[in-house]
């Protein structure tokens, strides 16, 4: 699955696409398939951890987004295939035209006044 289709904003959740379940004892770490590929372009957001415990987003060399879980509690932690794991918020960045000015002393923000961009 990859972002093209993607609206200017969209929440996705990712699944742990493994074979079988994983087991994560204390301190010990694992990364997490999530055959969900993005474009370098643009901006996500982690929104929610479905998984009781430090989660660290990757992204690999063929713009797949991992999960990286570490247990950082006592008690082992399962993992089964096709459990959710996160929610993202995907964002489209937006387009800039930056005008070059000397003299910024209008703008739709006031006349000479502080914050006055030029925009």
């Amino acid at each position: 699955m990859t972002v093209s289709h993607l609206k200017k904003k969209d929440q996705l959740i990712l699944i742990a696409h493994i074979d079988q379940s994983i087991v994560i004892q204390h301190l010990e770490r694992i990364k997490i398939s999530t055959k969900f590929f993005i474009d370098p372009h643009y901006f996500f957001f982690l929104k929610k951890v479905f998984i009781n415990t430090l989660c660290v987003m990757h992204i690999d060399n063929k713009n797949q987004i991992q999960v990286i879980v570490i247990n950082v509690y006592s008690k082992k932690i399962i993992i089964n295939p096709f459990d959710q794991l996160v929610i993202i918020d995907c964002r489209i960045p937006k387009k800039i035209k930056c005008k070059e000015s000397s003299l910024l002393s209008h703008s739709k923000r006031g006349n000479h006044c502080f914050g006055s961009t030029g925009i």
